[in-house]
């Protein structure tokens, strides 16, 4: 059984990126070219070697479940199940995607499509998908691992 959670996670990261190449389209994130860290006791964002990137205001909304912050084109949130997630910032119409606790999901505020937290369309028509990013949590820090 573990074995095909791994499978499902592999698949489910990597089939938009399959998708995207296939369909001649551009990724519209402005995504660090590195994996980055937010410190939650500063808000500072740091890269893989250590150097400032910039810093996150309103990094204390990650401690509550539901919370969100942008970072380089990516949304990372704390979800209901008090794990952090990290997904494109934009959809595809070019809005800003917002996670909305009550649904725990992303919602674009412009045409209502839902997103699941693992970047699948719940609501909508069928054709988008938002871009998962890998991530992981200890000693105050938040790595987001990117491309």
């Amino acid at each position: 059984m573990k074995h095909w959670k791994f499978f499902r996670t592999l698949i489910l990261i990597f089939l938009p990126s399959i998708i995207l190449v296939m369909n001649g389209c551009q990724q519209r994130d402005v995504i660090s070219g590195n994996d980055f860290f937010i410190d939650l006791t500063t808000g500072n964002v740091t890269d893989r070697n250590g150097m400032y990137q910039t810093s996150v205001p309103d990094y204390a909304n990650l401690y509550l479940t539901g919370g969100e912050v942008y970072v380089f084109g990516i949304i990372v949130f704390k979800g209901i199940d008090q794990q952090f997630y990290a997904l494109s910032q934009y959809h595809t119409d070019g809005c800003t995607v917002a996670y909305q606790v009550g649904y725990d999901e992303l919602v674009c505020p412009c045409d209502q499509y839902h997103f699941d937290k693992y970047g699948q369309e719940t609501f909508g028509n069928g054709s988008s998908y938002l871009t998962v990013y890998a991530t992981s949590y200890s000693n105050n820090l938040l790595h987001v691992y990117t491309p």
